[in-house]
């Protein structure tokens, strides 16, 4: 039987202002990092404490004891303060634009890749988990039903998302233009938005 390890992160973070969703993202986080540092995840549960702020994070784990370095505590706390930053931005953007104050973020589509302050080992796994994700995609978008200038916007889009300084510009079109939005599925549109705000950071 294998031994399981146990490690936890204590993260002081102000958590007004976050979307539902924030738990799913830094959990998400955990997991693809840990796959970078070895540290075989076998279940991580993030959670909250009201005083002080903070985000908690208990993992759960099969790798070495000896995987779990500064540098690795260090990357995790540092990325998921990102990815909470990113989430607070989507949703201060998500609720103006529902009072009218301002532009949604997706009415702003930058052509480029936005430099992000993430490593080149980071940056990788983003890169492998968008080629997953953009296969799915058009598994899923080239058994739907759509009308011909959608099927050549697609067509277009999966061409130029294989390419990573264009994946994010084509992935927020397809989500802009009602008819290919309607035919992602929301939990597949949502993986989407996850990590377009990787590249926004």
């Amino acid at each position: 039987m294998v031994h399981k390890l146990h490690n936890s992160l204590n993260i002081e973070y102000p958590l007004k202002g976050l979307p539902r969703d924030w738990r799913v993202r830094v959990e998400e986080v955990v997991r693809t990092l840990g796959i970078d540092f070895e540290l075989y995840v076998n279940s991580v549960k993030a959670g909250a404490r009201k005083d002080p702020s903070a985000v908690l994070v208990s993992i759960t784990r099969e790798g070495a004891a000896a995987a779990w370095t500064k540098k690795c505590e260090d990357t995790l706390s540092r990325r998921i303060v990102q990815v909470l930053d990113s989430a607070k931005e989507e949703e201060e953007d998500r609720k103006a634009m529902a009072l009218g104050l301002r532009p949604s973020a997706w009415d702003l589509i930058p052509a480029h890749e936005p430099t992000a302050a993430i490593t080149d080992s980071e940056r990788t796994g983003r890169d492998t988990r968008r080629r997953v994700l953009l296969t799915e995609l058009a598994s899923t978008l080239k058994k739907g039903s759509l009308p011909k200038e959608a099927r050549t916007l697609v067509d277009l889009a999966l061409k130029q998302m294989k390419e990573p300084s264009t994946w994010a510009l084509w992935a927020r079109l397809l989500l802009t233009v009602e008819e290919t939005r309607r035919a992602i599925p929301r939990e597949l549109e949502q993986r989407i938005v996850r990590l377009l705000s990787e590249g926004r950071r």
